[in-house]
């Protein structure tokens, strides 16, 4: 992320992201704004109907769970590579440019 920002690209999240990012137990109060001021870094992008489609056809193509099709779709539907540590979460999808983070 740090290359993408020296080079300036926009760098943006799916709300699937900022959902999962959020929703986890042990978060406490201090480490919760944290990722909220990280967050408000990003363009995050919202879920439409557009996505969902997409989404539904990659869960339905190979069979991976609705939040991670969800954050394929949305990277392809805005034309950009998906930076995860979760490769492979994502690695069977051939429409998507993955890059490890």
């Amino acid at each position: 992320m740090k290359r993408w920002a020296r080079e300036r690209q926009e760098l943006a999240i799916s709300t699937i992201t900022e959902l999962e990012l959020l929703s986890l137990s042990s978060l406490t109060p201090e480490r919760i704004q944290e990722i909220e001021d990280v967050i408000a870094t990003f363009t995050v992008i919202p879920l439409d109907s557009h996505i969902a489609r997409i989404a539904a056809i990659l869960r339905r193509q190979y069979r991976i769970l609705t939040p991670d099709s969800a954050i394929a779709a949305t990277a392809m539907a805005v034309d950009s590579p998906l930076a995860t540590r979760d490769i492979g979460h994502f690695e069977k999808i051939k429409e998507l440019n993955l890059e490890r983070i």
